[in-house]
């Protein structure tokens, strides 16, 4: 499969964000199966609305934290019977990430790719996802968020990054 209308200039941005249009099957690790499937369909000429994935690497430059990194480690080891347990590190793990700021770069990508093309009354599905979310032997099927009718891109980064705005310049 050929890529589709793939800016090779924005190559900090692209790190950060993907349009729907530019993506295919290689890009699994990248954007998930959900964004590669929105790929594939605006490729075969369905009619998807315009659209973006935010990357991996987004997620890998929120967690590169010692901190985040350690709570997210210390899953591992839990008894998965254990819920109380389960669900106290989860909310650490939650915790620490929403309080880190995004880089400004990636904060800049994410607002130009809800401004593009958009006009003043467009809204958007804003849905938290993984890269696989369904093995052989567990499934994380309804462990995600979806927001829908999202206005603005203040409102989507607030949503993005557990309810509040990630970049600095929100305040």
């Amino acid at each position: 499969m050929s890529k589709r209308n793939f800016d090779h200039t924005a190559t900090e941005s692209m790190a950060h964000v993907r349009r729907f249009d530019s993506l295919g099957e290689e890009d699994l690790t990248l954007a998930g199966g959900k964004g590669v499937n929105l790929g594939e369909l605006v490729g075969a000429g369905f009619p998807i609305p315009s659209g973006f994935v935010v990357t991996t690497d987004v997620y890998r430059a929120l967690t590169d934290d010692p901190e985040i990194r350690d709570a997210i480690d210390r899953l591992e080891g839990l008894d998965p019977a254990d819920a109380d347990e389960l669900t106290t590190a989860a909310k650490e793990v939650r915790s620490r990430t929403s309080e880190r700021e995004f880089d400004e770069a990636i904060g800049e990508s994410i607002t130009d790719a809800l401004d593009t093309g958009a006009d003043s009354d467009a809204s958007y599905a804003v849905r938290s996802s993984a890269t696989a979310e369904d093995f052989p032997t567990a499934s994380f099927a309804g462990q995600h968020e979806t927001f829908l009718g999202v206005s603005g891109a203040p409102c989507g980064l607030a949503l993005t990054s557990g309810g509040r705005c990630p970049l600095p310049s929100c305040g």
